[in-house]
C-alpha cells in the first residue's frame, strides 16, 4: 500500500486514555463518491436501451427491411426494454458495486439476455404478435447484443476498478464501542482503509461517558457516515443497546461485529465487509440508487403538480385572505429526516393566532378555531398543496411518514417504541397510513400506535414501485376522510 492511503490510517489511531472526543475524526469525506456509483448505473441502462433500440432501427433505416418490418418489431423493442430492465436488474447487472471476476458477471449477462430473448419470443408466438418477423428478430439479435452488452459492462467495470484501486469509492466508516474493542477492530480494518473503507472516526466510550456517541451522532444527522461498526465486550450487552437506539432514527448502517461465532441476540441479518463477518442491527431503508430513483420521481411529480396546479392554489390564497385577517400560509416547525427540524407550510386553516404555538391542541371535530374556508381546505385535504414546495427543496418527500410537530413528536416519541425510527426516510405528504384510513386527531395513543405499525411497515418495504401505488391510491382515498376535520 502506497504512503498516500497509509496516510487515513496512521491519522485515525487511538489517542491516549486521558484525550477527549473522537479519534481520527475527518470533516473532508468523499460526497461525490455516492454520484460516481449512482451515474455507473445509470449509464449502464441508458446504454442498454440504446443498444436495443439500436438493433431494432438500424435495419429498418438503412432499408434493409420493408416497412411491415418496422411495425412488426416495434412492440417487440418496448417489451424488450421493459424485460431487460427486469432480468438484468435481478441479476444485479446495474449494482455499481466492486467489480467481481468476469466469469461471474458473464454469466448472469449469458442467463438473464437469453431469458429476455426467450420470454419475447414466446409472447410472439402465443399472441401472434408479428410473428413470425418479430421472434425471428428478437432470435438474431441474442448473440450480438450480448456482445454489445458485455463490452458496455468491461468499459464500466475498469472504470470502477479504478476508482476503488484508488479508493475513490471507499465507503465512509465509523467505529464506536468499549475501547479495547474499538482498537482491536481499528487493527483488523487497518489494512483496507484507502480502498474499500474511508475512516470518518473511532469512538471510545468510557463507562458513564457518552459524548462520543453525542459527535458520532452529529456525523450521522449531517450524512458524513454510511456503516458504523459497533465492537464490544459481550458483556456489555446493555452498552450495545444505548448505541442502537440512539442511531437507530439515522440513515446508516449499524453493523455489530463479533468476536464468537454465535451469540444470543436478535439481529436483522448476518452479512461481510473486508472479510469480516458482521451482525446488522439497523439498516439503511434505501440504498444510494434507491433513494436517488425515489428523489427523481418527487422532483418530476411535484414540479408537474406545481404548474398544473398553480391556479387553484392562487385561488385558495385569495379565498384565505378574504375569509379571515392573516396570512394565506401557515408554517410550522416539525421533525423530519434524521431527527432535523424542518418548516412545513400548509394554508392556514384557523384563526391567525390559533395555531402558532407547536404546543397547542390538535384540531378536533367543530373546532371553532378553524375557519369557514379553513373546514373545505380540511377535509379535502387541500391544505397540504404548499408541501410541494417542501418537497421540491428536499425537506419532504411524496410519499413517506407524516411529520408532526415538535412537541407532539416529542411526547409521542416518550411513549412509543421505534417511533424515532420514523426519521430514518423524509416525510411524506401521504403515506402508507394514509391510504389505510389513519387521518384526522390522534386523542388516544393507539391511533398513533396504529400510525407508527403501518409507517414501519412502509419503510421495511420501500421501494418506487410502492410509492407509485400509493400515489395511485391517494387520488381515490387519500384526499377525503370523515377523520379530516
Amino acid at each position: 500500500m502506497t504512503e498516500a492511503l497509509r496516510q487515513p490510517v496512521l491519522e485515525a489511531r487511538p489517542r491516549a486514555s486521558g484525550d477527549k472526543g473522537p479519534v481520527g475524526l475527518k470533516d473532508d469525506l468523499p460526497i461525490w463518491r455516492v454520484d460516481s456509483r449512482i451515474l455507473t448505473s445509470a449509464g449502464l441502462r441508458l446504454a442498454d436501451a440504446g443498444i436495443i433500440v439500436s438493433m431494432g432501427v438500424l435495419p429498418w433505416a438503412l432499408r434493409w427491411e420493408s416497412e411491415a418490418y418496422g411495425q412488426a418489431v416495434g412492440l417487440d423493442i418496448v417489451l424488450t426494454l421493459l424485460l431487460a430492465e427486469i432480468y438484468f436488474g435481478r441479476a444485479g447487472l446495474y449494482e455499481a458495486s466492486q467489480p467481481r471476476a468476469a466469469g461471474s458477471w458473464l454469466a448472469r449477462l449469458a442467463l438473464a439476455w437469453a431469458g429476455v430473448g426467450g420470454t419475447v419470443v414466446a409472447l410472439d408466438y402465443f399472441l401472434g404478435v408479428g410473428w413470425p418477423v418479430a421472434g425471428m428478430w428478437s432470435l438474431a439479435c441474442l448473440a450480438p447484443g450480448f456482445a454489445a452488452f458485455a463490452a458496455t459492462r468491461a468499459a464500466a467495470f475498469r472504470y470502477l476498478s479504478g476508482l476503488y484501486r484508488t479508493g475513490r469509492l471507499a465507503r465512509s466508516v465509523a467505529i464506536v464501542g468499549s475501547r479495547n474493542a474499538a482498537r482491536r477492530l481499528m487493527a483488523q480494518l487497518a489494512p483496507r482503509f484507502g480502498t474499500d473503507a474511508a475512516l470518518a472516526g473511532v469512538f471510545e466510550l468510557a463507562p458513564g461517558d457518552r459524548r462520543p456517541l453525542e459527535e458520532l451522532v452529529k456525523l450521522c444527522r449531517n450524512g458524513q457516515v454510511d456503516d458504523i461498526f459497533v465492537a464490544l465486550e459481550w458483556r456489555e450487552v446493555g452498552l450495545l443497546d444505548a448505541i442502537v437506539s440512539r442511531l437507530r432514527s439515522f440513515s446508516v448502517n449499524v453493523r455489530l461485529v463479533p468476536e464468537l461465532p454465535e451469540m444470543p441476540l436478535p439481529y436483522l441479518g448476518v452479512g461481510e465487509f473486508c472479510g469480516m463477518p458482521t451482525i446488522s442491527m439497523v439498516e439503511r431503508p434505501l440504498t444510494d440508487a434507491q433513494a436517488a430513483l425515489k428523489r427523481a420521481l418527487d422532483i418530476v411529480v411535484t414540479s408537474a403538480a406545481l404548474v398544473a396546479g398553480l391556479p387553484l392554489m392562487l385561488m385558495i390564497a385569495a379565498a384565505i385572505r378574504l375569509d379571515s385577517p392573516g396570512p394565506a400560509l401557515f408554517r410550522q416547525e416539525r421533525w423530519g429526516f434524521n431527527a432535523r427540524r424542518i418548516t412545513v407550510l400548509k394554508f392556514r386553516t384557523m384563526s391567525v393566532d390559533a395555531g402558532a404555538d407547536a404546543t397547542a391542541v390538535q384540531a378536533r371535530r367543530g373546532d371553532p378555531r378553524v375557519t369557514r374556508v379553513g373546514r373545505l381546505l380540511r377535509r379535502t385535504s387541500l391544505d397540504e398543496l404548499p408541501q410541494l414546495i417542501n418537497v421540491l427543496r428536499g425537506d419532504m418527500s411524496l410519499v413517506g411518514p407524516r411529520p408532526h410537530a415538535v412537541a407532539h413528536n416529542e411526547y409521542y416519541a416518550s411513549c412509543i417504541d421505534n417511533y424515532l425510527a420514523r426519521h430514518r426516510l423524509r416525510p411524506g405528504i401521504t403515506g402508507l397510513a394514509q391510504i389505510n384510513g389513519c387521518r384526522g386527531g390522534t386523542d388516544t395513543l393507539e391511533k398513533m400506535q396504529r400510525r407508527v405499525e403501518y409507517d414501519m411497515l412502509y419503510i421495511e418495504n420501500c421501494s418506487i414501485w410502492l410509492d407509485l401505488k400509493i400515489l395511485y391510491l391517494t387520488l381515490f382515498v387519500g384526499f377525503t376522510h370523515p377523520n379530516a376535520y
